[in-house]
């Protein structure tokens, strides 16, 4: 009694699985370029070799030449007008940052733990040696320096301003320059600021007691050449307002120029 091999039939999934991968390959116009190319010449060759009379061969000949060309110089210029940059190996196209075009209003933008203080007196105290660092900076440049705590002398008038995080990362944006003022460790917003801000490839002095004191990556930020970051370690903010008063803009000049 032999045995009996039964086939099964494929499925619907299973017969439209090749459609699938050659969709899924067609997801810009160079892919699908390149696939007309191909199928095209394909089409010319097939019709060439069945052709008897050599003229017809001949021209046929210069056509599948004059196809190559043409799509060539096609994705030639659709590269240099930029037209592949937006998407990586077919991909959806990178997200871009909304303030990247953000012109360069502000000369410092000052980045000082504020809503990191719990105590009302801690916040007065501390909003106070800033400012003594923003009116020391304002003595050496005649751009705007920018401190979100200036017009809140109170930890009552931070605690009921309406805080909008667009207008924040699109002053750091508009920003030259980033001063991070980073003496004691806190989870703090500056740390996101000065993220933006590296992102944007924004200058930006961090002055702390140690490098050690930030975050991993900061640390290993400020001593990469390719990034326009570098630290100054100051004991207090009295050390670092006479800095200021001593060499007045020049502090920002460790920064790697990356631009």
């Amino acid at each position: 009694m032999s045995a009996q091999t039964s086939s099964t039939p494929p499925t619907t999934d299973e017969q439209a699985q090749p459609r699938r991968s050659i969709l899924e390959v067609i997801r810009s116009p160079l892919n699908l370029l390149a696939l007309v190319t191909l199928v095209v010449e394909g089409v010319l060759v097939t019709i060439t070799l069945r052709l008897e009379n050599e003229d017809y061969r001949f021209y046929l000949a210069i056509a599948m030449v004059g196809v190559l060309v043409l799509l060539t110089t096609v994705a030639f210029f659709h590269l240099r007008s930029g037209g592949g940059r937006s998407a990586s190996a077919g991909g959806p196209p990178r997200p871009r940052c909304g303030f990247a075009d953000e012109p360069l209003t502000i000369d410092v933008f000052v980045a000082a733990p504020m809503a990191a203080h719990d105590d009302a007196q801690v916040y007065e105290k501390s909003r106070a040696e800033v400012m003594r660092v923003v009116t020391a900076l304002r003595a050496h440049t005649r751009g705007f320096v920018f401190f979100a705590g200036e017009g809140l002398a109170s930890k009552a008038q931070f605690d009921k301003l309406a805080t909008v995080a667009s207008d924040d990362l699109r002053r750091v944006a508009a920003s030259r320059r980033v001063l991070l003022i980073y003496l004691v460790p806190k989870l703090s917003s500056v740390l996101v600021e000065v993220g933006v801000a590296l992102c944007l490839g924004r200058p930006t002095l961090c002055c702390v007691r140690r490098s050690t004191d930030l975050p991993f990556l900061l640390q290993h930020a400020i001593k990469d050449k390719g990034i326009p970051a570098s630290a100054l370690e100051v004991e207090t903010l009295d050390d670092l307002v006479a800095e200021i008063q001593r060499s007045g803009m020049a502090i920002f000049e460790a920064i790697p120029q990356t631009q």
